[in-house]
């Protein structure tokens, strides 16, 4: 429970966040597409606003190429494995900067909670 998490000092996150891992229409450009667990995502929408024709869910092999993890483990922590920094990072304009956030530490079985400013 809630106060089980709280009575051994583990931090839960304020805000939970929605992780999309999405390629161009043609698969030249690939985006990790952070927003509010709460929100829909709209990809034509996305797409305008960043001037793309066409968003898409990129392949599970796109997925491992790219971020090296498994579908269900999407994460901002695994930009590490994107040294050629190939994916961009879009963040929606919903997350709170003052909130406690969590994400999955390259699996799903687990959160790790961080601030914003980290």
């Amino acid at each position: 429970s809630i106060e089980e998490y709280y009575a051994q000092g583990i931090e839960l996150p304020d805000q939970g966040i929605k992780n999309l891992f999405l390629r161009n229409r043609k698969g030249t450009r690939h985006y990790l597409v952070l927003l509010d667990e709460r929100k829909e995502a709209d990809l034509p929408g996305i797409a305008e606003q960043i001037g793309e024709s066409r968003l898409s869910f990129a392949s599970v092999e796109r997925l491992r190429e790219y971020l090296g993890v498994e579908l269900g483990c999407v994460t901002p922590f695994a930009l590490v494995n994107d040294p050629q920094h190939r994916v961009e990072v879009l963040l929606d304009d919903a997350i709170r900067q003052d909130q406690l956030l969590g994400f999955h530490p390259l699996v799903n079985t687990a959160t790790e909670c961080i601030r914003y400013a980290d």
